[in-house]
């Protein structure tokens, strides 16, 4: 397969979905640009570029891919190694299978519990949304911030109920990934595939990972409060480990 002569991610830097893509590219060492958008003054950017609002995109010599489970079917196509998918056909299944699992299952639930928690902190998350952008930008994405978590609030169903349905089904998916792992170091065979890549990926929020998506420091209250939800569960640590191997040595 030729290789791409301009690779272009999409993305928002604070998101889950988007940091999974981010480490397939690390763990490749993929030439590619990173494009980043902010959480409201996505909306016209994306609709112009994709037709749609959400992110990743990967724009590959023009054509566009979306979404990271299709984005990263094509990184693994165009850089075979080292290869996140299982050579044996049922390990490949099987690992696909955990990474829907994590996309379908996790992601959703984790976001809506997590901002459920976070966003009315107005200023940690405006800062942490506006992350790497000059000082002018930053007051004027604060000032604007209110009118976003109205849409996200909308648009994801953040309310109280929902949320605490998210909450338990999020606690009930990492008892579930101590019983998938059943002891194991990785999910799918003896090494890191894709499987323990998205499961991480999804599930990176629950603790206080080094390096995951941009946490403004110092924490607000609000995230250490999030954090301390989840602390002392048994999955807590085989996500730190897996995070510290793989993830912070592809940085």
């Amino acid at each position: 397969m030729a290789l791409p002569t301009d690779c272009a991610l999409h993305h928002f830097p604070f998101s889950h979905y988007n940091e999974k893509v981010r480490w397939a590219l690390d763990v490749k060492q993929a030439p590619h640009r990173r494009v980043p958008y902010r959480p409201g003054w996505h909306i016209p950017l994306l609709r112009w570029l994709s037709g749609q609002t959400q992110v990743p995109v990967m724009e590959v010599d023009g054509a566009l891919i979306l979404g990271s489970a299709d984005i990263i079917d094509w990184i693994e196509r165009t850089w075979p190694e080292p290869a996140l998918y299982p050579s044996d056909p049922q390990a490949r299944e099987l690992a696909l299978a955990h990474q829907r699992w994590a996309d379908e299952a996790i992601g959703p639930h984790l976001r809506r519990a997590l901002y459920w928690e976070i966003l009315p902190d107005t200023a940690y998350m405006a800062a942490s949304f506006s992350y790497g952008l000059g000082a002018p930008l930053r007051t004027v994405y604060r000032v604007q911030f209110p009118v976003f978590r109205w849409f996200m609030r909308r648009y994801m169903n953040i309310y109280d109920a929902p949320a605490e349905r998210s909450r338990e089904h999020l606690a009930r998916a990492l008892d579930e990934l101590v019983e998938r792992l059943d002891g194991r170091p990785y999910l799918v065979e003896d090494r890191f595939t894709i499987a323990d890549l998205a499961v991480v990926a999804m599930l990176g929020p629950v603790t206080d990972l080094a390096g995951y998506v941009d946490w403004v420091q110092p924490r607000s209250p609000t995230a250490q409060t999030w954090f301390s939800r989840w602390e002392g569960h048994p999955a807590i640590p085989w996500l730190q480990r897996v995070w510290t191997e793989h993830r912070r040595q592809v940085s």
